[in-house]
């Protein structure tokens, strides 16, 4: 992602994000929160409407997980 939109994400999504390294190429996904706050700040219907299904999407993700 460009520098302008890292620095859009909420504080400490660096702590908050999943890294895994590929050989010697390194991968830092930020956690679907921390992706949606830029969204959720425009405040359009879309954007909202994107929010809300991920949001459902992950948390039951997260319940299948632990079943």
């Amino acid at each position: 992602m460009p520098d302008m939109v890292l620095k859009t994400l909420p504080k400490g999504w660096l702590e908050r994000c999943k890294s895994k390294k590929y050989g010697k190429l390194a991968l830092t996904v930020p956690c679907v929160e921390d992706l949606l706050a830029p969204k959720l700040k425009r405040n359009e219907p879309r954007d909202i409407s994107h929010a809300q299904y991920m949001l459902q999407w992950v948390y039951t993700e997260a319940n299948h997980e632990n079943a």
